[in-house]
């Protein structure tokens, strides 16, 4: 797949001249044709994606500035703040950019932990050879970090008291600058890195000289115990202003006129620093490079900000993906999204049935799916409802659990005891999800007020729960055995922890 993309890049090697436009309030839309792209061959990507039943939230094609193709798929909508996951990474980068562009980081290839004068630094005085702010910026730190099947170092460093002590006391596996290791632990250093040089919170910081200055009003950032904001995940932004970020960076750090980060920056931003023994395109300053100059910011789940200035091209996903899917992504972009540019400049014929097409495909994907016959009620369902379960401790942070099952109802209810709180969950049993407003379905913060879709079936004696956290990207399976006075449950959650993990319960005494 990965080959059509580097075919199609390699034809369109030159440019699109800019329109001087700029989208200071909010981006201005075209018919592909005009932008010299082919509706017809976009509706056939809504195609493969519903083909293909890949969980995408949004797709969003800018060329030449204009918006070219803009869906949500059901319940997403327009404006939702979504996680964009290690995206972060990248928009944490340009903050270590525009703050070494204001001398408040002196340079690159200093020690980075002059940046840490109030934490012990005990472990680090031991390194035979000092790490640098660029070998955390190209994740060459050489610290340990376990990643696979899931990443552990991640999971230990979010359990910990302290995020950045955490970090700071990851012993040395590598000399630094000889081994590429992706590491959200360093890149949650740099974050600390732009807080402590700049006396402000890395939100704060964002806020001030990036956000603001290309229009992105509203993000949402999650501190760590100390305050010290999440840099390497869990930030929330809209699709548009996900590229608005691409968009900068197409036009080299530049917006309107104004550069937000130096253009040099900007170069090494997007330049292969692992060519030796990094990842096969190349890695950047928290940016992923790819042929013929593109590059992109990319998250669990499908979360992707791609940019590729010869063709003037931004696209930007939001999904709950497992890590399976990414060849589908290559086939989205080189199968379809690329091979719809049909001119390098100028524009196309008009084609009102490509466009009547992509509009019709657009609208289908806004709807829920069509509901089910609901199957016959089982024993299984009958003996288990009304009963609660009291639950050990378990990742997700739940106390307790019941269900309510009815004959030809073709919803259930779950009633949740999680953080204190309780919450009735409804279920759909007609395959269609059902959406469940301002809950917490996991105790992290995260989570809080947020929206989850559910729907559930029984699978021989089991009942088996689909969830999806739609904005926060979590999504997965939670099947539950029942055996006598006990319970068993496994999750599985595709984008962060495709590992099945099992918890127990025991039904509670009624008093």
């Amino acid at each position: 797949m990965k080959q059509g993309v580097i075919l199609s890049l390699a034809i369109l090697t030159v440019g699109c001249a800019s329109t001087g436009y700029w989208p200071a309030d909010e981006w201005r839309y075209s018919t592909p044709e005009q932008q010299g792209m082919d509706s017809g061959v976009l509706a056939g990507l809504i195609d493969y994606i519903e083909e293909n039943d890949l969980n995408i939230h949004s797709m969003t094609i800018i060329r030449n500035g204009y918006v070219v193709l803009d869906a949500y798929w059901w319940p997403l909508e327009p404006g939702d703040l979504h996680d964009i996951a290690s995206c972060s990474k990248s928009i944490t980068s340009l903050c270590v950019g525009i703050a070494l562009d204001k001398g408040l980081i002196s340079n690159l290839n200093g020690p980075f932990i002059t940046y840490y004068p109030e934490h012990d630094l005990t472990v680090r005085d031991g390194d035979p050879e000092p790490i640098t702010v660029r070998h955390l910026l190209t994740m060459t730190a050489g610290l340990e970090c376990v990643n696979h099947p899931v990443e552990q170092t991640l999971i230990d460093m979010q359990q910990s008291p302290d995020f950045i002590q955490f970090a700071l006391d990851l012993p040395v596996t590598h000399p630094p600058g000889t081994h590429y290791a992706y590491n959200s632990c360093t890149s949650h250093l740099l974050g600390g890195i732009v807080a402590n040089s700049s006396g402000m919170s890395l939100a704060q910081f964002a806020r001030v000289n990036l956000f603001r200055a290309i229009g992105i009003d509203s993000v949402y950032m999650v501190p760590d115990p100390q305050g010290y904001h999440r840099a390497w995940g869990d930030m929330r932004m809209s699709p548009h202003d996900m590229a608005r970020i691409g968009y900068m960076m197409l036009n080299k750090g530049n917006w309107d006129g104004r550069q937000i980060v130096s253009k040099k920056y900007i170069k090494q931003t997007t330049k292969n620093h692992t060519k030796d023994f990094g990842p096969e395109d190349g890695y950047g300053y928290q940016w992923w490079c790819y042929k013929f100059g593109s590059f992109f910011a990319t998250g669990r789940g499908g979360q992707r900000i791609f940019v590729a200035p010869i063709l003037d091209l931004v696209v930007v996903t939001t999904a709950g993906t497992g890590a399976e899917d990414g060849p589908h992504y290559e086939a989205m972009l080189g199968n379809y999204v690329v091979s719809a540019i049909k001119k390098r400049g100028g524009i196309l014929d008009p084609n009102p049935v490509g466009a009547a097409e992509l509009q019709s495909r657009i609208e289908q994907v806004t709807r829920p799916p069509e509901p089910r016959p609901v199957p016959e009620f089982s024993d299984a369902a009958s003996e288990i409802s009304g009963k609660t379960w009291m639950l050990d401790d378990n990742l997700i942070g739940w106390d307790e659990v019941s269900f309510e099952f009815e004959p030809d109802d073709a919803e259930a209810v779950i009633c949740l005891l999680t953080d204190g709180q309780r919450y009735n969950l409804k279920v759909g049993l007609d395959g269609v999800p059902r959406i469940n407003e301002n809950i917490t379905f996991v105790a992290d913060p995260r989570y809080d007020g947020q929206r989850v879709a559910l729907h559930g079936e029984w699978v021989d004696d089991e009942f088996v729960l689909y969830f999806n956290t739609l904005a926060i990207i979590d999504n997965g399976t939670i099947r539950f055995r029942f055996t006598d006075d006990s319970l068993s449950f496994t999750l599985f959650e595709r984008s962060f922890m495709p590992v099945d993990q099992v918890f127990t319960g025991n039904l509670k005494e009624e008093l």
